[in-house]
């Protein structure tokens, strides 16, 4: 399905999901370290 708005237009300025954006954004840049420690530096 293609959609011409992006996934930052379809939700309300006022929506309790802006809120949780940046945890979420500060918990998943705390992890990028091991997420790439898990994954081959070369292809699968």
């Amino acid at each position: 399905m293609f959609s011409y708005l992006s996934p930052e237009r379809r939700v309300p300025d006022d929506h309790p999901l802006r809120t949780l954006r940046p945890m979420v954004d500060e918990a998943l840049g705390k992890l990028s370290g091991l997420f790439d420690a898990m994954y081959a530096t070369e292809g699968r």
